[in-house]
């Protein structure tokens, strides 16, 4: 979906109202470790679980600039890994077909990106964001969901000793 698309007025985000990201997402192309910018963007596309068609629609949109700048910004990979748990949960809408496609194609190119620079990544957030992603795109999304909600001192304290 481009950018122009007249389609991202009425998207609806997180909070189910309308909510259109193209600002923030210009934005974090410019300064993508921006931490203010990326709870905007998450508060906006993700609330309690719930997430709308906008945020499918921001997804292939922040891969690509990930792609483009080579950056994989821990809040990106958590971003999209939840707005990914939360398809079709709940009251949740699926992806709509105009963009099924393409959300597809980003997710795969996120899950290649995430496998060519894993062995580079340092950081907890993006190790784990990075294999919460590689865990959807390979259809297991309880790894996904322990990977995404549990840091490794939480899970630490949950295991035997």
């Amino acid at each position: 979906m481009r950018m122009d698309d007249e389609r991202w007025v009425g998207l609806e985000g997180g909070y189910r109202v309308p909510f259109d990201p193209r600002t923030l997402l210009v934005h974090l192309r410019l300064a993508p470790e921006d931490a203010v910018l990326w709870s905007e963007l998450i508060e906006g596309l993700y609330h309690q679980g719930d997430v709308g068609e906008a945020s499918y629609a921001a997804v292939p949109v922040m891969v690509s600039f990930g792609v483009e700048l080579e950056r994989m910004p821990w809040q990106m990979l958590a971003l999209v890994a939840s707005i990914e748990m939360a398809r079709n949960q709940g009251e949740n809408p699926d992806v709509p077909g105009w963009l099924a496609e393409e959300y597809g194609a980003a997710l795969s190119t996120l899950a290649e990106e995430c496998m060519k620079r894993l062995p580079e990544i340092e950081g907890e957030e993006a190790a784990r964001g990075m294999l919460c992603i590689l865990a959807l795109w390979k259809g297991f999304s309880i790894y996904a969901r322990v990977l995404g909600e549990y840091s490794e001192a939480e899970l630490v304290e949950m295991l035997p000793a």
